[in-house]
């Protein structure tokens, strides 16, 4: 006899429960499986280089600073012997700090749109090009050592694994991310011009192809926090795994799967946010372009306090955070992203990202007490478990397959439709209702994000 979806659910997390329970502490199984990257030495195999992890000039976590651009101290300049040509200038400056603009293109009159750069502290980049070379090199000349390295067999299954995962529940089995994406496609081409904004439009008339069937990129993603040592130090950082699927140049796009570091100073993934794994789908305008397998990423995250269904048209629950990507450009989203966390029922996704920080922070302890490198072990581990226990996401994604998939098919083509007002809504927050007294219609917290994103597919990396 078949067992029920609740049934499977139950089973699968009670056998969570008991795996959980036998193997405390928590390090014990992962231990052996990672032997390497938590004893105090690097991996004798040779890393992937990703350069300097440095947000790129104007492109950091974005702030608004007040600015009179000089008019006042013009002003003080106008000298008697011409005054005209100085008072004009210092009329000048007025002009265009009365026509400052900040995130999304908001009016934002005497006050400047400004970035913090920022870089990846040097340890932590170690530990991603040593993960990322116990990867991505599979089938290289150099290979021999890393195939013989029990450590690298061990993450290249994990990797395997939890893209299987990914990848069926990203299928049309599961959620759908190719019919969600025509779902967007397909109500942009039937828009009438009047709901078509101008934002749009500019896009539009500056890239044919962005946003259509030919060139997009749609990704599921699984994000959690990590919690890992070095020097001493704890740090927290939002990690996920995601595949990435779509179209370029009018050729469908295998699936690629990708790696995801993002640092944040939101409620969502500031240090000691919440431990619950959190399924997204990032929607791009365009097939995303990679550098070395390497892409920086710059996000606006909206948290809304209040449903936005007034704003958007669907329902969206309190502290459901939505992201629109800014990078290159501020005033031109080029990605936005939804949870669909709530739709996949169950305690599961909490309790196992409660296990995932926990073995991932034992891990990176030891090891950055061996004198290795922290986060390389706290990765290893996670990636780990997370694979170990793919089950238990799978029986859940299993049973609220429908429901997700209803609720992002709906969450994308009205977030799409609605972006313009909720991107004015942001941009008018953004620009700080108490100092410029500009109304933000809908209470909402805002925060930037920065991150860089890692294609973890072996060998070729599809789409670039």
């Amino acid at each position: 006899m078949i067992d029920s979806g609740k049934d499977i659910v139950e089973k699968v997390y009670n056998t969570g429960k008991t795996l959980a329970v036998a193997s405390a502490p928590h390090i014990a199984p992962v231990s052996s499986a990672i032997l390497d990257f938590v004893g105090g030495k690097l991996p004798t195999y040779s890393p992937f280089d990703v350069g300097t992890l440095c947000s790129p000039s104007g492109s950091g976590f974005w702030y608004m600073e007040p600015t009179d651009c000089g008019f006042f101290s013009g002003m003080k300049s106008i000298s008697v012997f011409d005054p005209l040509s100085t008072f004009t200038s210092a009329q000048d400056k007025l002009k265009d700090s009365a026509n400052k603009k900040g995130i999304f293109g908001t009016p934002t009159p005497f006050w400047n749109l400004k970035f913090k750069d920022w870089c990846m502290p040097d340890e932590v980049t170690t530990g991603i090009e040593y993960f990322l070379g116990a990867v991505v090199l599979e089938g290289s000349d150099a290979d021999g050592v890393r195939s013989s390295n029990p450590s690298v067999q061990a993450i290249r299954s994990s990797i395997t694994t939890v893209k299987k995962l990914l990848t069926d529940f990203a299928s049309n089995k599961g959620i759908g991310l190719t019919e969600i994406a025509k779902e967007v496609h397909s109500s942009r081409a039937n828009a009438s011009e009047a709901r078509v904004s101008e934002l749009d439009a500019g896009r539009r008339k500056s890239n044919d192809n962005s946003g259509s069937e030919s060139n997009y990129g749609i990704e599921l993603e699984v994000s959690m926090v990590v919690s890992f040592v070095i020097r001493g130090v704890t740090n927290s950082f939002k990690m996920a795994f995601g595949v990435l699927t779509g179209s370029k140049s009018n050729a469908a796009v295998p699936p690629n799967i990708l790696l995801k570091f993002i640092k944040g100073e939101g409620v969502t993934t500031a240090s000691g946010g919440s431990t619950d794994i959190v399924v997204s789908v990032y929607y791009f305008d365009a097939y995303p372009a990679f550098t070395k397998r390497v892409a920086f990423n710059a996000q606006l995250e909206i948290t809304p306090k209040v449903d936005l269904t007034n704003i958007i048209g669907v329902p969206v629950k309190a502290s459901a955070p939505i992201l629109f990507g800014i990078y290159p450009q501020p005033a031109v989203p080029s990605s936005f992203a939804f949870s669909v966390s709530v739709e996949v029922r169950g305690e599961g996704l909490q309790k196992l990202g409660e296990e995932i920080r926990d073995i991932g922070h034992e891990a990176s302890r030891q090891a950055d007490e061996a004198g290795g490198n922290g986060l390389l072990a706290d990765i290893a581990a996670d990636s780990n478990h997370l694979s170990q226990n793919a089950h238990r996401l799978q029986a859940q994604f299993q049973q609220s397959a429908p429901g997700v998939k209803d609720h992002a098919r709906k969450m994308a083509v009205h977030l799409d439709k609605g972006r313009q007002a909720l991107m004015e809504t942001a941009g008018k927050h953004a620009a700080g209702s108490t100092e410029t007294g500009v109304l933000s219609p809908v209470d909402i917290t805002m925060a930037p994000v920065i991150g860089w994103t890692f294609f973890l597919t072996p060998i070729t990396c599809y789409g670039q």
